[in-house]
């Protein structure tokens, strides 16, 4: 059985992510030119030897520590000076220290012929060069794939957010901080410590931060073999990420020193990618940096009047933005990145007439240009779970692409927001016997039937809707004469 992340409702981005594009491709190649030839049996018959030899040497202070070996000595245990006032017999020094050597000499040759424990992080040896090569380091196929889906559902957003200088000092100093954490704990450990999760859990700790209300969408393969027996589904970013990080928590006290998962690891990861983004976020970089950037990158024929409207923006100046953005729609009024700023200041601001008004021509020009999936984003954004603006307008067209779209749950769902905030309004009538005729298709017909009902007794219902609701009450089965009162629905 196989649960993994497959991607986000923001999967649309406004500029390459050639960084995280680059990471995983860098991943792959060292797994394919280091990993894939490795010795797993090899590698942890190393370990267990190299583990009796320093027990063996810390045994016994009286021995040097043999010439081959003294690189993969803990440094304590390295620089130790001899005891030579043991008052054991030569001999027998002479025979153990025989004996070492040869243990040394062993573990020096099986070290040698292990590239990716060469590449890892081993906490007892500290080498600084290895915090960086164990990022890249995995130990399967499985442990690749796994840290590769989660970095490609969350990173490719974060690193278009942050900008490419940011996002590399959080990918790189998050998953440092996360190799030193675990070598906090295991000091002494000669486990190589290897792969990217520390690092991805920086990045996944800032993804929760700066796009809390996003979802990401999941995967699951209960039969692995059998792929195409899959089932895919979004989880809100505020749910699932942290329901990870309690696991990490639930694991942390049986980390142990025979390997594993190094759950330490992830949550100094995850800790510092939150941090990391709430410092983003309270100095405004994201705002002084990217957003110019972005504008730059994204240039269209209004780019000047754009760029001062995120400027004011940036600055705290809405009324300014508002302006500025205002007398660009008013000269290109399909411009879609003034549209875009325009939905987020009302937005910000909670102008829901406004809001309204501008998303339903946002969606239009996104369907216009054919960008489904960011339309999509836009839906769930301002009609996703836990949304209360009144958007009748924009509900209306919503509800009317993800019918087109072939998404009927979507759909229904939709047309259930619209007549709750919009009970009244003009589209009431229309919006409960479309909403009526899905349910009947979905099979829901009591669904149906209390649709149909509400918009038969409703004060704007005319007579040739009254035809098509008897229609509609006709195909149920149900007696479609005579007005049966309003039926409660919700």
């Amino acid at each position: 059985m196989l649960l993994l992340p497959i991607g986000c409702d923001r999967a649309v981005i406004q500029r390459h992510a050639w960084i995280s594009y680059g990471i995983i491709a860098l991943n792959v190649i060292v797994f394919l030119t280091v990993c894939l030839g490795s010795d797993p049996a090899a590698e942890s018959d190393l370990i267990t030897k190299w583990q009796s030899t320093i027990a063996y040497m810390q045994d016994r202070a009286y021995l040097r520590a043999p010439a081959t070996i003294v690189t993969l000595l803990p440094k304590k245990l390295a620089d130790r000076p001899v005891d030579t006032r043991t008052g054991i017999p030569d001999w027998r020094i002479a025979a153990e220290q025989e004996t070492l050597d040869s243990m040394a000499e062993e573990v020096r040759t099986l070290y040698d012929d292990a590239p990716r424990v060469r590449w890892s992080f081993i906490p007892a040896l500290g080498s600084f060069s290895t915090l960086l090569t164990s990022i890249f380091v995995h130990a399967g196929l499985l442990h690749l794939l796994g840290n590769m889906f989660f970095f490609f559902a969350t990173a490719p957003v974060v690193e278009d957010a942050f900008g490419r200088p940011l996002f590399v000092a959080l990918y790189l100093i998050g998953g440092i901080l996360a190799t030193l954490s675990y070598a906090v704990r295991h000091a002494d450990s000669v486990i190589p410590l290897m792969g990217a999760s520390g690092a991805i859990a920086a990045v996944m700790g800032a993804f929760l931060v700066r796009f809390l209300m996003s979802r990401i969408e999941l995967i699951w393969i209960p039969i692995i073999f059998l792929w195409r027996l899959h089932v895919r589904f979004f989880v809100p970013a505020f749910v699932i990420l942290p329901l990870w990080l309690l696991l990490q928590f639930a694991a942390f006290p049986f980390e142990g020193e025979s390997g594993g998962v190094a759950v330490t690891a992830h949550i100094a990861g995850f800790v510092f990618g939150v941090v990391f983004a709430l410092v983003v976020r309270i100095a405004r970089i994201e705002e002084k940096l990217e957003h110019p950037a972005v504008d730059k990158q994204t240039s269209s024929l209004g780019e000047p009047r754009l760029a001062a409207a995120r400027a004011a923006r940036a600055d705290g100046d809405k009324a300014g933005a508002r302006s500025a953005v205002s007398d660009l729609l008013r000269k290109q009024p399909a411009n879609t990145e003034a549209l875009r700023l325009a939905v987020d200041l009302a937005f910000e601001e909670r102008d829901d007439r406004a809001l309204d008004s501008l998303a339903s021509r946002l969606l239009g020009r996104l369907i216009d240009e054919k960008q489904e999936e960011e339309a999509k984003n836009l839906i769930h954004d301002l009609a996703g779970v836990g949304s209360d603006r009144p958007l009748p307008l924009f509900l209306s067209r919503a509800a009317m692409h993800a019918e087109k779209w072939g998404d009927r749950r979507w759909a229904v769902t939709l047309y259930r927001r619209l007549v709750s905030v919009d009970a009244n309004g003009p589209r009431a009538v229309s919006s409960l016997v479309k909403l009526g005729t899905l349910l009947r298709r979905e099979g829901d017909l009591s669904g149906a039937r209390e649709a149909f009902l509400r918009a038969r007794s409703h004060q704007a219902c005319t007579e040739e809707w009254i035809t098509r609701i008897n229609a509609g009450l006709r195909d149920l089965g149900e007696d479609s004469g005579g007005f049966a009162g309003e039926t409660p629905w919700s």
